[in-house]
């Protein structure tokens, strides 16, 4: 067990050097150090004890960080803390393969950009934010695995009227979430907007946007509202549908 620490600025200027230099083609032993060395990182207070364990999802990854922190106050943007959380899970984040070499991807994946709603990108706060506003509701954007970014979690989450939207999540999950299989449906996000995916329930309830209050409503009475091309989707494709 570690207790959970915060990458000071110094820190995460040497966590970011180690992810430039990484993409950059040099193989460098991850700076696990900046993780309990004073000059680099300050404790978590009140102190948090986490173990160094494997994730299988996303969902798990965010269910176990929620019961570790998910009661303290402002750790939802603490730059620092999820910098110090993505170096200490980098094994998990930023797998490498059977010879050992890492595929490095964008720093927002592991260090937090400075814009509160870009923290979606985060492969740990992201999740994190997500299961905080709606646990299991939202496994459609939870599932997959911790070192990666989903097309889904890409399309939802960056939209900030979208992922604060209670009627809209929720009715995305009745969608395209396959809870048997626990995972979303085939097809759910194709980069076509075909007839009823994901990105076609985009673009209509952006166009529901201009005349209904989409806050006001639950997911149920969204649902009703979407065209007959989503019926093929809906957990019971003989309910109603205009």
């Amino acid at each position: 067990m570690n207790q959970i620490g915060i990458l000071n600025d110094v820190g995460i200027r040497r966590f970011a050097d180690f992810l430039v230099r990484s993409r950059a083609g040099e193989e460098l032993s991850v700076p696990v150090e900046l993780l309990d060395d004073p000059t680099t990182s300050t404790l978590l207070l009140p102190t948090v004890d986490i173990e160094n364990r494997e994730f299988a999802t996303r969902l798990e990854a965010a269910e176990y960080l929620s019961s570790k922190i998910g009661g303290l106050r402002d750790v939802n943007y603490n730059r620092g803390l999820w910098s110090w959380l993505a170096l200490f899970y980098f094994d998990r984040v930023c797998k490498p393969d059977a010879d050992g070499r890492r595929t490095v991807k964008a720093e927002p994946l592991y260090i937090p950009g400075a814009v509160s709603w870009r923290y979606y990108r985060h492969l740990l706060a992201g999740p994190f934010r997500v299961f905080q506003l709606y646990g299991a509701g939202a496994s459609l954007l939870l599932q997959g695995p911790v070192d990666e970014l989903s097309d889904l979690m890409e399309q939802f989450a960056s939209r900030q009227e979208f992922i604060t939207n209670p009627a809209i999540i929720g009715a995305a999950n009745e969608l395209y979430y396959d809870p048997e299989k626990q995972r979303p449906k085939r097809g759910a996000a194709s980069t076509k907007k075909k007839p009823g995916t994901s990105r076609r329930f985009i673009d209509v309830v952006q166009q529901f946007d201009v005349t209904y209050d989409l806050y006001a409503m639950e997911p149920a009475q969204l649902l009703d509202l979407l065209p007959r091309e989503f019926r093929p989707w809906r957990p019971d494709p003989s309910l109603p549908l205009r």
